[in-house]
């Protein structure tokens, strides 16, 4: 558990400096493994199943970073991203794709759709969690 603390972070972080992540995925299970572990990096979270609910969120909470599923039932997320990018600020968004998905085919699809990264699950939980740090970082960078 330690070595976890390490990769990972404590969880506490001052409130003010803590990364905001929406995490937009169909399987509970995941989505719940997810938010537990960007809780316990420090990240204030929000979860959706699909992307209306995901949606409906980015009105009232505007987050860093953004970690969807591609293969969700009704709208994917190659949908969602491509409605988020057409949202004010939506292109200056970042977003990580997490997706049992890995083909190069599915790889180039999600970075010609507008996604930053794609992780292919299982993920290792230290990169996941790094890839949104670095995410803020280049965004706050630009």
């Amino acid at each position: 558990m330690a070595q976890f603390d390490k990769k990972i972070g404590t969880g506490r972080e001052h409130a003010s400096t803590r990364i905001r992540v929406l995490i937009v995925e169909d399987d509970d299970d995941t989505r719940g493994l997810v938010e537990r572990l960007f809780h316990r990096a420090g990240f204030d979270c929000r979860e959706a199943a699909d992307v209306a609910s995901a949606m409906e969120i980015l009105k009232g909470f505007w987050p860093d970073v953004i970690v969807s599923d591609l293969g969700m039932p009704g709208e994917d997320g190659f949908s969602f991203v491509r409605r988020v990018r057409n949202l004010e600020m939506g292109q200056f968004l970042p977003v990580i794709a997490l997706t049992a998905f890995g083909s190069e085919h599915v790889r180039r699809r999600t970075q010609l759709t507008g996604f930053d990264r794609h992780i292919t699950k299982p993920a290792d939980p230290a990169e996941l969690v790094q890839a949104v740090r670095d995410l803020v970082v280049h965004v706050a960078r630009v």
